[in-house]
């Protein structure tokens, strides 16, 4: 196997802004968005190293594509979950834990085609609750953030645009939405002023 050096270097930034996301929502008391960014920063540096090897190990593989996947049925609707509890709407909140500890608990009684498909839909569900969340409040970063999950998806994974692998492109855009749900989330609400009479 060759070394995919640009996809150990998209994976590497993609873990720098996760791991910085994380740490950032950690000081600001967001530990489930916290946790989130560092289930994305974990599965990401799996990704640095894998890409960075000329023959990675079988188990290497399989601990990035397990880390990829709880990143996607458990990081990112840790995520929309923080969205969701700051505007308090706790019922999208509970219903994006819901279908994540649901896939997590029916991952062994399932194959990996089904487990897949899972992960899309949890992972499908939670961003879009984070752009609902970000339309209906006018959350500009979070609105950006969701175009760019989304973006990242039609990217994909597989073959070549302008002279990258898309694999590179995908880790770069959704580096860039990790920034803006980061900023998002930290964003303070204004402050509503009243005039008196």
């Amino acid at each position: 196997m060759v070394r995919q050096l640009s996809t150990s270097i998209s994976d590497l930034v993609l873990a720098a802004i996760s791991f910085r996301a994380s740490y950032l929502l950690f000081q600001n008391s967001n530990y489930t968005a916290c946790v989130g960014f560092f289930l994305i920063a974990f599965a990401a540096s799996h990704g640095v190293v894998r890409f960075g090897m000329t023959s990675p190990s079988q188990l290497l593989v399989r601990c990035h594509y397990t880390a990829a996947w709880v990143a996607q049925i458990v990081g990112i609707p840790c995520i929309a979950i923080a969205f969701t509890l700051k505007e308090h709407l706790n019922t999208v909140a509970y219903i994006n834990a819901a279908l994540s500890v649901t896939c997590l608990a029916t991952a062994r009684l399932t194959g990996p085609s089904t487990q897949e498909k899972a992960g899309g839909m949890v992972g499908a569900f939670a961003v879009l609750s984070i752009l609902g969340v970000s339309l209906i409040r006018f959350n500009p970063y979070g609105i950006i953030g969701g175009l760019c999950v989304l973006l990242s998806v039609f990217i994909g994974v597989k073959g070549t645009a302008l002279r990258l692998p898309r694999v590179d492109w995908f880790h770069y855009v959704l580096a860039i939405g990790n920034v803006s749900f980061q900023l998002a989330l930290v964003q303070k609400q204004s402050p509503v002023y009243y005039e008196s009479r």
